[in-house]
Parts: C-alpha cells; structure tokens; sequence
C-alpha cells in the first residue's frame, strides 16, 4: 500500500499532491520525480475565463514560474482562456496557438 501525501494551500494557489511510494518496506529510498506544474481552480477567477494579454511580447511558458522554459511570447489582445492558478500565474489557452501555458497574473486582464 502506498502512503499519499498531500499538501493543501489556500488562497489562490495550486493543490500540492505528492505520492510516495514505499517499496514493501519504511525503510525504502523514496524515488524523486522531476517537478511538474499543476493549477487549481483560483478563488475569484473561475475556470474558463476569458482573459486578454495586456502588452507585447508577453513569454508563456511550460510552468508557473520564471525558472519554466519560455515556450513563446504573445502580444497584446490576445485572448487568454483561464483555466487555474498558481501562486502569481495563470494556466489557460491562447486559442489558436498553445494550450496548458502558463501566463504571469501581472500580463493579462480579465
């Protein structure tokens, strides 16, 4: 049986869900995967919606932080479908052109 760690964070931030994997034994050497990029619903800004880049050559990238690769950057009046929240970013779609990016709260308006 495997023990599931979770960490809840409120107000506005991403659930946290980290699973441990014991290897038949409390003693086995836990198994540390690459950080991925998760949002959750962000109280105030309801999944789906719509949101516009706010200036020009605004960077989306594959995670909600500077330290995430840039996958593009987009300029003002694009629209920006919001679909979750972590922390200081958005994660949505730029219709037309990427999904499931990540987009700095500071660089669209909703």
């Amino acid at each position: 049986m495997s023990p599931v760690s979770r960490l809840l964070v409120r107000a506005g931030t991403a659930v946290v869900v980290a699973t441990l994997a014991l290897a038949g034994n409390a003693s086995a050497a836990p198994h540390h995967a690459p950080p991925t990029a998760s949002a959750a619903h962000a109280p105030g800004h309801p999944a789906g919606v719509q949101c516009n880049v706010n200036d020009d050559n605004v960077t989306y990238r594959n995670g909600p932080g500077t330290e995430y690769k840039a996958l593009g950057t987009v300029n003002r009046g694009q629209e920006f479908d919001v679909g979750g929240q972590s922390g200081e970013w958005y994660q949505g779609d730029l219709p037309g052109i990427a999904n499931g990016v990540w987009i700095h709260v500071g660089d669209v308006d909703c």
